[in-house]
């Protein structure tokens, strides 16, 4: 298998399992790559660690999950892994810019993932 061959299959395997708990170890073992080396070259084809990659899909799936859904933004948080703590802080808010009272309405609106930079 090569390098960017085993990052695609790992990159699939994170879309399909986003709401649930995944280890950098369980997918470098799924590509028979040390953890080590396996961060080394995510990072290297994806311009990304791979726990942020990880977070960056699950907030992007809960922005959507907001904007089409009439959920609660708390549970849609903990539907996708995020701690509670973590949405009191202001997780949604940083990247969006946001105060947590009006993300819900605003989410509904006009604001796309895709236009949004991250550093």
């Amino acid at each position: 298998m090569h390098a960017w061959e085993a990052v695609d299959q790992s990159l699939n395997f994170i879309e399909e399992h986003l709401k649930e708990e995944i280890s950098t170890e369980y997918l470098a073992d799924s590509v028979g790559l040390s953890p080590f080396y396996f961060q080394r070259l995510f990072r290297r084809l994806v311009k990304k660690p791979i726990q942020e990659y990880i977070k960056l899909r699950r907030l992007a799936r809960a922005i959507e999950a907001l904007q089409n859904s009439g959920q609660r933004i708390l549970d849609i948080a903990l539907e996708y892994g995020f701690p509670a703590m973590e949405i009191s802080r202001g997780l949604l808010r940083k990247p969006m810019e946001l105060h947590p009272m009006n993300i819900e309405e605003n989410c509904r609106c006009s604001i796309h993932l895709t236009d949004r930079k991250f550093p």
